[in-house]
């Protein structure tokens, strides 16, 4: 069910950028993660890389002040927790969305730079033997993209990403008892980005 409601999510995307007439935006994001997070009054350190996929919809609200709504997938590279690396290669993808907001700064005609603020939530379900546990995290997240060159009412852009974990919460259900644990973050995350914004 919870991938049902994901998938309808990622499908408003795009469609509330055809409804609005403004524009669709998809970027590719690699980011370095570390920090720590206490599950139940036990600490530990974790540290890894990702992939990302982005869908935006942006609506100019007022002059230069952009609204988004975002969508994508996420998908773990590397993870090490308290310095053991884990094998992530059965992992499964996150699926994320979230609001956005932006203040857009026309340099030139083929040059802007664009300063924005947003909160997303990230669902992974993985299971692991007989034992399911549906993880859902939150994040704030603080970037800035440069689009440069007009091509046919696109532009090309690259930008950088710092996010903050703000809570998380895992369930677990081994089939008998279900139990839900609460996550406290300390850590932080930096990504570099690039990718192309349609002007519809």
């Amino acid at each position: 069910m919870r991938r049902v409601v994901s998938f309808l999510l990622l499908l408003l995307v795009p469609l509330s950028s055809l409804c609005a007439l403004q524009g669709l935006g998809v970027q590719t994001l690699y980011r370095k993660t570390q920090g720590s997070l206490v599950i139940e009054g036990v600490r530990s350190e974790y540290s890894g890389t990702e992939f990302e996929v982005l869908l935006s919809s942006r609506t100019l609200v007022y002059d230069s002040y952009v609204v988004s709504f975002f969508g994508g997938v996420n998908k773990a590279l590397s993870l090490s927790e308290d310095g053991v690396p884990a094998d992530v290669s059965s992992y499964p993808n996150a699926f994320f969305y979230g609001l956005g907001n932006s203040v857009v700064l026309p340099l030139d005609s083929a040059l802007l730079v664009e300063i924005g603020c947003a909160v997303s939530a990230t669902y992974l379900q993985h299971t692991i033997g007989t034992t399911h546990y549906d993880v859902r995290t939150t994040h704030v997240r603080i970037g800035g993209n440069v689009g440069v060159g007009e091509l046919e009412g696109g532009m090309f852009t690259v930008g950088l990403e710092y996010a903050l974990p703000l809570e998380g919460r895992i369930i677990r259900d081994d089939g008998s008892t279900t139990k839900l644990y609460r996550v406290l973050y300390s850590g932080s995350a930096f990504s570099i980005s690039a990718g192309f914004a349609f002007h519809l």
